[in-house]
């Protein structure tokens, strides 16, 4: 250690660190320090190495090279147990347990008073009475974490990290589910965390929350740190440019989108559709066009599409797929002409347990039973050989295996073949090539335009804007409002600002 003490020394310095996912390279050479009572924003585009190096900060991955100090020790000298008492990371998504009391939460996985391997209950709620009054939170102990507000328990994660006396809390873009108000309640929480001299690495999409908390922000771009500025001498159009970088026009660029003619009759129709994300949001779809739909977590996007399969309904507002209103719920829009490719295959796309030809006919089953309800097996069979040779599908062997057996690349071609399977007008496609190979990402796409130059239409939802290649128009999203509608796909810097809501002037279309 140096000569600097605890007191004084960076609670993270991260030196030259890299790390390596079979050939993806995930770092490459980043270095980054953190002060004592110091709010770092940490921001990136979506696979700029996030993720992979807060969990290397958390201590939940090893770098490769490089090293990593905390409060200027070594951390390859620490114990787990000693950086876990010296970081704590706030995760985007709860880990409290509902059905438990705020006590038994922040005392989950470590050691609450008692004896002879009984808790002391009273103790325990009075110890974490002293934390929550010392907080100045209103809330009781025995409190169920299933009665608090999301804000709330934000605030008892910070807390529960907080109590084990860590140098250093990560949080991992904590206002993904919170309302505004909420936001404002979270940052003044933040801030008495950094008043006490604990350091905070706020990750974030929302450049606008980064200027309004942080102290200083660090870009990363494809595994690299490109720059760090002080928050008061950076402009949002600045950290989107760092982001973004000179490459960004050239990814996919012989992937454009189809002309669509100007008397293309009109297929899908959305008017004031509001939930719990959306805020009456307005659109039209002609035929042949597709319609890229870009935003951040708690967007309203992710609702739009499961609105639009038929697996969520919406709290107001009316959907036309040609000119007929569609009922909420999947049969009703399968029946209206809407095929949907689902954003988890693993969780809702497919049944992994059940063969090609079943997943792969699965949505036009009621198309091919004989007078008794019986499947005709030869239709299912002729059906499921015609769909796998669209779809570009590999099976080894037969398509009698079960498609867990299956690339990532080659069941997402039996989900979207699903899709397909009905001859829809609509197409409803959300990430349709997350976690697939280059090759089947580029079959996926040629897929996806072949559809919309027989006429059809397509609503495309992604995290990616690579995918967004071929749309005619993207619609940017930011708190459930449209921010504004783009007509160029590689026009990455405008479609950063609008779903980072620079500027927050919303367009009703």
């Amino acid at each position: 250690m140096s000569t600097m003490t605890r007191a004084t020394a960076p609670v993270l310095e991260i030196e030259d660190v890299g790390k390596r996912f079979g050939r993806s390279v995930a770092l490459d050479g980043v270095s980054l320090s953190v002060a004592p009572g110091e709010i770092r924003g940490v921001v990136g585009r979506n696979g700029a190495g996030k993720s992979t190096l807060m969990s290397i900060a958390a201590g939940f991955l090893p770098p490769d090279s490089g090293t990593v100090r905390v409060a200027g020790r070594d951390a390859a000298t620490m114990s787990s147990i000693e950086y876990r008492a010296a970081v704590g990371m706030v995760h985007q998504h709860s880990t409290l347990i509902r059905s438990l009391t705020i006590a038994e939460n922040i005392y989950l996985g470590g050691r609450p008073p008692g004896r002879a391997g009984f808790v002391d209950t009273r103790r325990m709620n009075r110890e974490v009475q002293d934390l929550l009054d010392d907080w100045e939170t209103g809330l009781r102990a025995d409190d169920s974490v299933a009665s608090l507000s999301l804000a709330q328990r934000q605030l008892i994660e910070i807390i529960r990290e907080l109590a084990r006396g860590v140098d250093l809390v990560i949080l991992d873009e904590p206002t993904s589910r919170l309302e505004r108000s909420g936001i404002a309640e979270l940052f003044e929480n933040i801030r008495q965390v950094s008043a006490r001299g604990t350091g905070v690495v706020y990750i974030s999409h929302h450049l606008a929350e980064i200027h309004e908390l942080c102290q200083s922000v660090s870009v990363l771009r494809d595994g690299r740190l490109v720059a760090t500025h002080a928050v008061s001498a950076v402009t949002e159009d600045q950290l989107i440019a760092d982001m973004v970088g000179t490459e960004a026009k050239s990814r996919f660029a012989r992937l454009t989108p189809l002309p669509v003619a100007d008397d293309a009759p009109t297929v899908l129709t959305i008017t004031g559709l509001e939930s719990e994300r959306l805020e009456r949001l307005n659109l039209e779809l002609r035929r042949g066009e597709c319609v890229g739909v870009a935003g951040l977590i708690g967007s309203g996007k992710e609702d739009l599409g499961l609105i639009l399969g038929g697996l969520a309904a919406p709290t107001a507002g009316m959907i036309t797929v040609n000119g007929r209103a569609v009922a909420a719920g999947v049969h009703a829009a399968r029946r209206a002409g809407v095929g949907f490719l689902s954003p988890d295959r693993h969780d809702t796309g497919l049944v992994l347990s059940m063969s090609i030809r079943e997943n792969i006919t699965m949505s036009v089953w009621d198309r091919m039973q004989n007078a008794l309800g019986f499947l005709r097996r030869t239709h299912v069979d002729a059906r499921a050989l015609a769909l796998e040779d669209r779809t570009g599908v590999a099976a080894i062997g037969d398509d009698h295996q079960p498609v867990e057996a299956l690339s990532g690349g080659n069941q997402q071609k039996v989900a979207l073949g699903r899709a397909i399977a009905a001859d829809p007008d609509l197409l409803v496609l959300m990430n349709p090539t997350t976690g697939v190979d280059i090759a089947s990402k580029r079959t996926i796409y040629e897929l996806v335009q072949a559809q919309l130059a027989s006429g059809r239409a397509a609503v495309l939802i992604s995290d990616e804007p690579d995918e967004f290649a071929f749309c005619n128009r993207i619609v940017a999203l930011f708190r459930g409002r449209v921010m504004n509608v783009l007509t160029d796909p590689g026009d990455d810097c405008a479609l950063v600002s609008a779903i980072e809501g620079v500027g927050d002037n919303h367009v009703d279309r």
